[in-house]
C-alpha cells in the first residue's frame, strides 16, 4: 500500500452534505484519500486506509458471512468500483469534526424502477455464474425489491434510492454514529435530494422521492423503525424453494440457486433467518 501521507488529507474543497457540532458527512475528496489516508491510528500498530476499515465492516455483510466469501475476494470486487461511487456521488463519509478522523462510510445508491440499485445491476449480470456464492445476492436483491414494489407501487418511482453499505468502524461504535447517517437521510428527503458534488445545469440535487433499505441486523431493523421506515418485505430462508420457483424462467438463477441447497448453507441460515426491506417517503412527494 502506498504510504499514508498527510498529502491525501482532505482539503477545502471538500463538500459537505450534513453535520453536527461533532460530526460531518462529506463527499471523499479522491480514490488516494480512500486507499492511502488513515482512517486512525492504532497505537503503534500500522494505521488502516479508509477503504481497509470499508472492507473490514463489509466482512460482517449477511451474504459474506452465510457463504464464507474471503476478504481478497471483497477487495477484488470492491475496490475497482471506487472511482465508480466517487463520481456517481454514493459514497459519503462521516468525520469527527475535532480529530479530522474518518469515522464511518455508507451509500446512498440511486434505483431503477425494478428496484435494482444504478450501480449494482450491470456487476450483478457479469458476476451471477461466477460462483454459488454470488447466487444469494441475485435472488435477494432482486426478490425483495420485487415484493416490495407489489405491496407499495407509489414508492418506486424514479427518484429513488437505496441506503447500504453503512459501516461504523470499530473503535468509534456505540457513539451514536449509525443516529447522525439516519438523521442526515431524513434531512435530504425533507428538502427533497442529495446534494451533488459537482452541481451542473440540472440543478444541485440528486432528487430522491424515497429511501430504501434491506435490514438484516436487528440494530439496522431498530434504526429503520425509529426513524419513521415502514417494512414491505421479507426474505425468509424457508420460503426459499418457492422463490426458487419464481424464477423458473430465469436459468441461471434457478441453476445457480439450486446448487446451494446443502446442509452448510442451511445451518448459517438458521443464524440470520430473514432479511426484512424498509422504505420511507420524502414528505413533499
Amino acid at each position: 500500500m502506498e504510504s499514508l501521507s498527510s498529502s491525501h488529507h482532505p482539503s477545502a474543497s471538500v463538500v459537505t452534505i450534513y453535520e453536527t457540532d461533532t460530526y460531518r458527512i462529506r463527499y471523499p475528496t479522491s480514490v488516494e484519500e480512500l486507499l492511502c489516508y488513515p482512517a486512525y491510528d492504532e497505537g503503534g500498530i500500522p494505521p488502516k486506509s479508509i477503504f481497509d476499515q470499508m472492507v473490514d465492516a463489509q466482512m460482517e455483510d449477511i451474504s459474506v458471512v452465510v457463504f464464507g466469501i474471503d476478504k481478497g475476494l471483497v477487495v477484488e470486487l470492491t475496490q475497482p468500483n471506487l472511482q465508480g461511487f466517487i463520481e456517481s456521488d454514493c459514497l459519503l463519509l462521516v468525520e469527527d469534526k475535532a480529530t479530522k478522523l474518518v469515522v464511518a462510510s455508507f451509500q446512498l445508491n440511486r434505483m431503477l424502477s425494478s428496484g435494482a440499485t444504478i450501480m449494482s445491476a450491470e456487476v450483478s449480470k457479469r458476476m451471477l455464474n461466477e460462483s454459488n456464492i454470488k447466487a444469494f445476492q441475485g435472488i435477494t436483491q432482486d426478490y425483495i425489491p420485487r415484493q416490495a414494489r407489489e405491496n407499495a407501487p407509489l414508492l418506486f418511482g424514479m427518484e429513488m434510492a437505496l441506503l447500504n453499505s453503512v459501516a461504523v468502524f470499530h473503535p468509534f461504535r456505540g457513539k451514536g454514529i449509525s443516529n447522525v447517517i439516519y438523521q442526515a437521510c431524513d434531512e435530504m428527503l425533507i428538502f427533497g435530494g442529495l446534494r451533488k458534488s459537482q452541481p451542473d445545469f440540472e440543478g444541485d440535487l440528486h432528487p430522491i422521492s424515497s429511501l430504501h433499505v434491506m435490514c438484516s441486523a436487528p440494530e439496522t431493523i431498530h434504526l429503520c423503525k425509529k426513524y419513521g421506515y415502514e417494512m414491505y418485505s421479507k426474505f425468509i430462508y424457508e420460503e426459499r424453494k418457492t422463490i426458487i420457483e419464481g424464477y423458473g424462467q430465469v436459468a441461471d438463477y434457478r441453476e445457480v440457486a439450486w446448487g446451494l441447497e446443502n446442509e452448510i448453507v442451511k445451518s448459517r441460515f438458521r443464524e440470520v433467518p430473514c432479511i426484512e426491506y424498509y422504505a420511507k417517503e420524502a414528505p413533499n412527494y
